[in-house]
Parts: C-alpha cells; sequence; structure tokens
C-alpha cells in the first residue's frame, strides 16, 4: 500500500483532530496479539489502550477509515511518547558506549576518528560552563551543497542549534536573558582559543576542531507541522578525505564502496511494500542492521508519521510524514540518546541508498525525517563524486531593526543573494563569546551587533 500526498494530509488531520492521548497517526503495519501482521492500515499510538468498555461513545476509533476510494483498516496501540535522540553529557556518556563496538569521537581517553565519516560523535561546542557540560549527536554523513557545490556534514538542527525556533514563534523575553543566546554562525572562546559548532572534546579538555561553523538549518515552528529536523556543518578541510562519503561499519566487515544516493520520492512512499532491510549508525548505539538475527535487523514499521515529540525547544512540536523503524523483533534500542543526526540507509533493488536523518525515539521505536524533505530544504544533494572541501573567504549578513524580526519566512532574497534565518544576537552579558566568527573567515563579514538580528548568508 503506497503512501499518497492525499493519505499524508488525511494522517496530519487526523493527528491534529484527535484526542491529545493520541500522540501519533500513521500508515502501518497492524498488530493482532503483539505480533506484527502483513495487513496495512492507519495507526493509532496512544499513551494507554483501554477497552471500548471503559471510552465513551465519541471516544471510540472507528474499525476502518475511508480515504479517498480506499478504505484502511485501523490499528490502536499502546506506546510510549517520542523525543529527540540528543544529549547532554556530564562526566559520564549518555548511554553505555560499550554498547556501540564504534569509538566515540568525544569519549574521555579517546582518539578522533580521523578522516570522518557519516556515524561519528559531533559535540555542539567546547565549553567549560559546568551547568550544562556538553550537548552530543551524530554527524550523519556528508552530501553536497546546491548552492557553492562543496561538501558539508548533515545532522540535526536540535543537536547544534541552542535557539532554532522561527522567529516568529521566538520568546524574546526569555531570549533576553539567555546567557547562550548567539546568531549562527558562532564561535566560542575557550582557553583564549576560539572554537565553533561540531568541535569535539578529547578528555574534557583538550579540543580538535572538526566543523567550522554551522552554514544554516531548518527552524521549528511550535504551532504548525515540521518535516525536517536538519542543520548543515562546514567542516575542516582537513578532516575530510576522499572516502568520506561511507558511513562507519561494524569492526570486521567490509565497507559498502559505492557512493549513498538518496532515495527517491516514490521509493520512500514504498518502503511498506518492499519491507527493504536498514542501516544505521549512530555516536551511541553504533552501527545496527548489519548481522542477519532479529535482535539486529531493522525493518521501516510505519511511513507518513504525524506526532507530537518532545524536545529541548519547543518543549513540544509537532511533526509529520516521518518515517519508523524498530529491530526485527521488537527489542529496544533502535535508537539511543545521542543517535540523533545519523543516517537512515536502505537497499533498494539492490543499491543502499539514504532514506532518512534520524532524530527521535520512544526507546524502541526510532523516527526520522525523510531524505527528500531534508534534500528539498536544505538545496543539496548526495555525495556524488564531487570534492570540494575549501571553505569560503567572505560572509555577509542582513541584520533587521528588533520591531522586524518576527519573521516566519525561512530565508530573505536581497541583493540578489538568498539569506537564510540565523537567529538573534546580544551584545551584552555573554560570557566568554566572541561575535567574529573567526579570522580567517570575517574578511568582509558585516557586524552583527544590533540588539536582534535574523538572516545570516551561506557561503556563497
Amino acid at each position: 500500500m503506497q503512501l499518497t500526498e492525499e493519505l499524508k494530509k488525511e494522517i496530519e488531520s487526523l493527528h491534529a483532530n484527535t484526542a491529545d492521548s493520541i500522540h501519533g497517526v500513521s500508515l502501518g503495519y497492524k498488530y493482532k496479539n503483539g505480533i506484527k501482521t502483513n495487513q496495512i492500515g492507519i495507526v493509532f499510538d496512544v499513551d494507554k489502550k483501554l477497552s471500548e468498555s471503559d471510552l465513551l461513545t465519541d471516544q471510540i476509533l472507528p474499525k476502518t477509515i475511508k480515504i479517498g476510494d480506499q478504505e484502511y483498516v485501523t490499528d490502536v496501540r499502546e506506546t510510549s511518547r517520542a523525543e529527540m535522540m540528543a544529549c547532554y553529557c556530564q562526566v559520564t556518556p549518555c548511554s553505555d558506549p560499550s554498547v556501540a563496538r564504534l569509538q566515540p569521537a568525544g569519549q574521555s581517553g579517546a582518539a578522533a576518528l580521523l578522516p570522518m565519516r557519516g556515524g561519528q560523535e559531533i559535540i555542539e561546542f567546547p565549553t567549560n560552563w559546568t551547568a550544562y557540560g556538553f550537548y552530543v549527536g551524530t554527524l550523519g554523513f556528508f552530501c553536497v551543497d546546491n548552492i557553492d557545490n562543496k561538501i558539508v556534514g548533515i545532522t540535526n538542527s536540535h543537536v547544534v542549534c541552542n535557539r532554532r525556533s522561527f522567529a516568529s514563534d521566538r520568546n524574546l523575553t526569555l531570549e533576553s536573558t539567555d546567557a547562550y543566546n548567539t546568531a549562527e554562525p558562532r564561535s566560542w572562546v575557550v582557553d583564549g582559543n576560539n572554537y565553533n559548532p561540531g568541535a569535539l572534546t578529547v578528555n574534557g579538555q583538550a579540543y580538535a576542531l572538526l566543523g567550522q561553523y554551522i552554514k544554516r538549518y531548518q527552524p521549528v515552528s511550535g504551532s504548525g507541522y515540521n518535516y525536517s529536523d536538519v542543520a548543515l556543518l562546514s567542516m575542516n578541510p582537513g578532516v575530510i578525505s576522499t572516502n568520506s562519503y561511507k558511513v562507519w561499519q561494524p569492526i570486521g566487515t567490509t565497507d559498502y564502496p559505492n557512493f549513498l544516493p538518496f532515495a527517491s520520492t516514490a521509493e520512500i512512499n514504498n518502503l511498506l511494500i518492499t519491507n527493504p532491510r536498514l542501516y544505521s549508525t549512530g555516536r551511541t548505539s553504533g552501527p545496527k542492521g548489519y548481522t542477519n538475527t532479529a535482535t539486529c535487523r531493522l525493518r521501516v514499521t510505519q511511513i507518513g508519521v504525524s506526532s507530537s515529540i518532545s524536545g529541548e525547544e519547543p518543549i513540544i512540536s509537532d511533526w509529520a510524514d516521518l518515517i519508523a523503524f524498530n529491530y526485527e523483533d521488537g527489542s529496544a534500542g533502535a535508537i539511543l540518546s545521542g543517535d540523533s543526526g545519523s543516517a537512515l540507509l536502505a537497499d533498494i533493488s539492490g543499491v543502499r541508498k539514504i532514506i532518512g536523518l534520524c532524530f527521535a525515539g520512544n526507546g524502541v521505536t526510532g523516527f526520522a525525517c525523510r531524505i527528500d524533505r531534508v534534500a528539498a530544504n536544505m538545496n543539496i544533494r548526495a555525495w556524488d563524486g564531487t570534492y570540494d572541501t575549501s571553505l569560503p573567504t567572505s560572509l555577509s549578513g542582513v541584520v533587521t531593526s528588533p520591531s522586524s524580526v518576527k519573521s516566519s519566512q525561512v530565508s530573505i532574497v536581497y541583493g540578489g543573494k538568498t539569506y537564510y534565518q540565523a537567529g538573534f544576537t546580544r551584545t551584552s552579558g555573554l560570557p566568554n563569546i566572541d561575535f567574529a566568527v573567526n579570522a580567517i573567515y570575517t574578511e568582509n563579514l558585516e557586524k552583527l551587533m544590533t540588539e536582534n538580528s535574523e538572516y545570516l548568508t551561506p557561503e556563497n
């Protein structure tokens, strides 16, 4: 059964207009007595599944739902609510790193895995501010920016952006007192040196600069549906090689040798029909899907998922058109804290392709944003042999007045260039912050030194 545009819209509507106890709606496999069947229908995820005798008449969901000319069976499942899968780390890792079988790049006592590939740990910023420690996620993969044809790293925006709401949703009163409120890209001064988002920490003290800065990201709405939790990173050229298009696999397995294309919209819409084998490598859970046991094989269970998901900012947001995946035997750990940003791969017609960007989970089920949505939002393409890791020599910004910062636009065009929403800056009360991104990149940088600023250009 294929996911159509009509069906996607109906799933969103069902999620938006049903009781708050129904936290997810999707197209997925029906379960009977806890066992997955091959029947596909409309799935309702609830906090607690009750018998019909415990419900009012208007609370009972229908056995079937007709959408267009198609009638779908329904299924009600008791599941935990999903949350985003980055994590704050203090002295100990977010989860047991021994599970990973992949050396986390920032683990205490661990050397960095260089050159980098998809599946490695990244850290939002190096810091000695003990209130938070550091924020940990995964670099999913490297791809190509269509704007300038340069290699960029990709992860979730919630991994690397402190304040990522659309300007129209932002709380200026809150942000005026937030010491961590800065525009992107930004740099942090630690021990007298500049560091940028994506830098990794070794032994909690020494810093290695892997990501130069956040290039652009997709803002998140607290009032409407979101589809892409994504940010692009301009990387240090020294950490990328011609093999960095690969994703880390388990020790002892042979690397998949080919480039990883993005799956098409039709291929993603057909995932429940084709039921391909999946693979994913995250900072915490390590490489998954590479062995032939039900406890290790990953499969898609639902597509077109509309769900309310908790996270950093906004606290709870609504997401739609997601991919849900599980281990075949339903065991826990398809995604763990720290795995946010990891790639979701599938064998489609004999070719391993990227189908999504993982960002959330509920202990058993993982959720990924579709790669076709991510690619369209970020204007990127799969790594296809293009190899340009050089960095820009200049950046420029557009500063808006405090009275006009409430825009809901992702970008604006000014002087023939497209400027992407970057957040706000403050000019006082910030500990150890240097707004001059890095001397080598600020030759033509317009100073963002007003009370609030909203847009920053990509590399062009």
